[in-house]
């Protein structure tokens, strides 16, 4: 079966998508809410970068499976 391996994928990607969903929502606004002192984004460091990283991740398994589904 050469099509096997695509088998869980989607449902991992539903899962990634969800938790996706609730942790960049909801972490850069506890973030930038829960600190009194402004700018923001000087307190910033490399850890912004997994928010990226975890929507390109998202976004290459939707496109990787779209051809199959």
């Amino acid at each position: 079966m050469p099509g096997a391996h695509h088998a869980p994928a989607p449902v991992l990607l539903v899962i990634a998508a969800l938790i996706w969903l609730v942790l960049g929502c909801t972490i850069p606004w506890a973030a930038v809410l829960s600190r009194s002192e402004r700018p923001v984004v000087v307190a910033a460091n490399g850890t912004w970068f997994v928010w990226v990283v975890a929507s390109q991740s998202v976004a290459v398994a939707a496109a990787t499976l779209e051809p199959h589904y």
